[in-house]
């Protein structure tokens, strides 16, 4: 009897010491999944903005922009302005000094001639002296005269169209110089313009009014577009696109070469989820988690921005879905979502 009951005890000892080390065992991975949910990040739907924005280039020109050549050839007398010079319209930027003596003598002398005539025949037509047409006459040649003095000072004195900033000069005085040789060169520094090649894909994507903008720095500059061409260069087979700037800070300059975003697409009270949510197929869809299980959902999609997408049904707010840890997923696992 008492070995019996030896053997009793020490079989039940063996059957404890065994289930108390099966009960020490770690778990596998697969089975802690199974109890508390594979580990995934997720993101609670909100509504927002999107944007879809364009980018192209080109180098900044000035609101207006010119170079400045004399009219005749001869000596470059004096130059009147500086580099960086602000200057208004009809401002003489340069004048020259012809070999052969210069043309606003003889036409000055021409226009005091014929005005002083104007004036007599006028005075004369008022006392009953002179004809109607006489005066007339008179007037006419008075008109041309002052056309001439015009043209001839036109041709000495180097003036500026608009009022701008003097950007380069190209010649020193005393030089002796052809005929519309470049002298100085403006520019309208107020407004800042670029014009864009865009391809033919491209191109219907741009609109005149559509906000533009361009990075200096850590400034922003906003513009919008102004032009849109019709046809294609017929070398490149691009569309030029022209975008403004206001330029009140002076940031933009001309000749720099800049990136421009174009803002072709805009839009607000949206849903939007990160790119690398998308499962992409003949039927785009994302994973949710709905009642702590994944289920994947088919989604429409909208308008893009880089690396975020909109999506146009498929999606509501509140609803979790899914950013990160979607490669051990199937339908219906249970998910813990870790952030």
């Amino acid at each position: 009897m008492k070995q019996r009951t030896a053997v009793i005890i020490a079989g039940t000892l063996l059957f404890v010491g065994c289930a108390s080390k099966k009960a020490d065992e770690p778990k596998t991975i697969q089975q802690i999944q199974a109890e508390q949910g594979i580990p995934v990040t997720a993101m609670t739907i909100k509504k927002g903005s999107i944007r879809s924005i364009e980018e192209s280039n080109g180098t900044l020109q000035g609101k207006q922009e010119t170079v400045l050549a004399n009219g005749v050839g001869g000596t470059l007398a004096k130059v009147h302005v500086e580099v960086g010079q602000n200057i208004s319209a009809g401002t003489t930027v340069a004048s020259m000094k012809m070999d052969y003596g210069s043309p606003i003598d003889p036409a000055s002398s021409g226009y005091d001639y014929a005005k002083q005539a104007y004036d007599r025949a006028v005075k004369l037509h008022a006392e009953g002296a002179v004809s109607k047409e006489q005066v007339e006459g008179a007037k006419a040649q008075y008109e041309g005269a002052k056309l001439q003095l015009g043209q001839a000072k036109v041709l000495i004195n180097v003036s500026a169209p608009f009022s701008g900033t003097v950007l380069e000069i190209f010649q020193s005085e005393g030089s002796k110089i052809a005929e519309k040789t470049p002298i100085v060169k403006i520019a309208d520094l107020s407004g800042i313009k670029v014009d864009m090649q865009v391809n033919e894909s491209s191109a219907p994507l741009f609109e005149k009014g559509q906000k533009a903008f361009v990075e200096m720095g850590t400034d922003t500059v906003w513009g919008s577009i102004d032009r849109t061409a019709l046809s294609a260069n017929g070398m490149t087979h691009s569309f030029r696109i022209t975008a403004v700037f206001p330029n009140e800070k002076k940031l933009l300059k001309p000749g720099m070469f800049k990136n421009i975003g174009v803002i072709t697409n805009e839009k607000t009270g949206v849903i939007t989820v990160p790119f690398e949510t998308i499962s992409f197929g003949t039927k785009n869809s994302v994973w949710v988690i709905n009642g702590g299980k994944a289920q994947t959902r088919e989604v429409v999609l909208g308008v893009r921005n880089g690396t975020v997408y909109e999506i146009v049904s498929g999606l509501a707010e509140g609803d979790q879905v899914i950013l990160s840890g979607t490669t051990l997923l199937s339908e219906g696992s249970k998910v813990l979502v870790t952030k």
